[in-house]
């Protein structure tokens, strides 16, 4: 289904971070970008603490009509917990992994190191309000992503695929990927990036929030 032929690539491979000193996850990604003639590998661990990690840049560049599949880039790859229990086997909702142009990357870095300041938070908890500090930040960092990422609870008219819940299921799909025909073979989550317009940048994060599928809003990990 899937033929590539010039073709840039990018994998992230072995991620692992800490949740609240309990929690250890590994990641394991592929992302494929065609676009070039080079590859690039990313290995690397990450501590969610640290709350956002900019994991690489790369450019696309446009989609021609009449070579869709040979033009499109292709994001795809795994992300699963290391060392699974029968208490984190169901985890699926630790972090988000994000992709952005750089309309959007602004807002997501520039929130996610500016200071964050609140109001009445007296009466709480040093953690109640470190809890509190840090989802302001989530909400402030996908506040404009959020009016164009799909997602089929809150936003199921959304018109960008932008977001996955990581990690996912050790023997399954991201969860918000529902067509299983559009993933690509042995992976557990595709982006497929379409510009007809122009060649960008994009921008490939991962960011210790996750969205509350109650309230649509999000949260801090």
């Amino acid at each position: 289904k899937y033929v590539y032929h010039n073709v840039f690539s990018v994998s992230i491979r072995v991620l692992q971070f800490q949740v609240m000193s309990k929690i250890h996850i590994s990641i394991l990604a592929v992302v494929l970008v065609v676009d070039a003639v080079n590859t690039l590998h990313l290995k690397g661990k990450w501590n969610p603490s640290n709350r956002y990690l900019f994991l690489t840049k790369f450019g696309f560049q446009r989609t021609q009509i009449d070579e869709l599949e040979a033009t499109r880039g292709y994001i795809y790859g795994t992300m699963m917990l290391e060392n699974v229990t029968t208490s984190t086997q169901n985890l699926t909702d630790i972090a988000t992994l994000v992709l952005v142009d750089s309309e959007f990357i602004v807002d997501l870095y520039g929130n996610a190191t500016e200071p964050i300041w609140i109001h009445n938070i007296t009466g709480m908890t040093y953690q109640e309000s470190l809890w509190f500090i840090e989802t302001e930040r989530c909400n402030k960092m996908f506040g404009k992503i959020n009016s164009l990422a799909w997602h089929k609870t809150c936003s199921p008219t959304g018109e960008m695929d932008l977001i996955r819940s990581v990690p996912c299921p050790a023997s399954g799909f991201c969860a918000e990927e529902d067509d299983p025909e559009s993933v690509v073979p042995n992976s557990q989550f595709t982006f497929v990036v379409q510009d007809l317009r122009q060649p960008r940048y994009w921008y490939l994060s991962l960011v210790a929030c996750k969205r509350n599928l109650t309230t649509c809003k999000w949260e801090t990990t």
